[in-house]
C-alpha cells in the first residue's frame, strides 16, 4: 500500500472538511478508483459547508513577516510615523524571498487565520495596521486591513467538483495533526 502525507493546501478546503489548514492525512491513494461518492454525499458535506460560512466574514490583508519582535516593533514605530505599508513591506518582510507579494492573496475566510491573528483583524478599520506584531511559527507579523466583506458561500454547483475531491480525500486518507479526528 502506497501511503502520502498531503497538507490542505486551501481555507476552503479545510473548511469543507471541518479542520485546520495545517491538519496533514495519511493517505492511500491506490485505492483511488475503488472509491464511491453518492450525489447524497456530495450534498451533505455542502450543506455542513455553507452552514459554517453562513454570517462569517472574509478579509483582504497586507502582510509584513519579521524574524524579530524587536524588528517589527521597529517597522510598527514606522508605520505609525505615516510611512507606507506596502513600501516597508517590499523592503522589509522576510516572506518576501518565497512569495513575493504584499497582499496574502485575495480575501480570506476567517477560518484561514488563528484566534490571535482573526482578533485582530476583526478590530481594525479597513487601512489600519494592528498596533503590535503577532507572534507566528516563522516570525512576527504585522497585518493590514485591507477590505471586509460578507463571506461568499458557493453555490452548490460551483462547489461540486471540489466538494466531490475532498469526499473522495477524506474516504481515502486518515487525518493526523491538530484538530477533530
Amino acid at each position: 500500500m502506497r501511503r502520502f502525507a498531503r497538507p490542505v493546501r486551501t481555507a476552503a478546503a479545510a473548511s469543507i472538511l471541518g479542520a485546520a489548514v495545517s491538519v496533514s492525512f495519511a493517505c492511500d491513494y491506490s485505492k483511488l478508483g475503488e472509491v464511491q461518492v453518492s450525489d447524497q454525499e456530495i450534498a451533505d458535506r455542502y450543506r455542513a459547508y455553507a452552514a459554517g460560512i453562513e454570517g462569517k466574514k472574509e478579509y483582504r490583508v497586507l502582510y509584513i513577516r519579521t524574524d524579530t519582535e524587536e524588528a517589527a516593533r521597529a517597522l510598527i514605530r514606522r508605520l505609525d510615523a505615516g510611512e507606507d505599508f506596502e513600501k516597508l513591506a517590499l523592503a522589509h518582510s522576510a516572506h518576501l524571498a518565497k512569495e513575493p507579494r504584499v497582499d496574502l492573496g485575495g480575501y480570506h475566510g476567517e477560518d484561514r487565520w488563528g484566534a490571535q491573528t482573526l482578533g485582530l483583524l476583526r478590530s481594525l478599520k479597513v487601512g489600519e495596521h494592528g498596533p503590535n506584531p503577532v507572534k507566528g511559527t516563522l516570525g512576527f507579523g504585522i497585518y493590514k486591513l485591507a477590505g471586509v466583506r460578507p463571506a461568499r458561500v458557493p453555490s452548490a454547483e460551483e462547489a461540486r467538483a471540489t466538494v466531490r475531491a475532498l469526499v473522495v480525500h477524506e474516504k481515502l486518507c486518515q487525518r493526523s495533526g491538530p484538530g477533530p479526528h
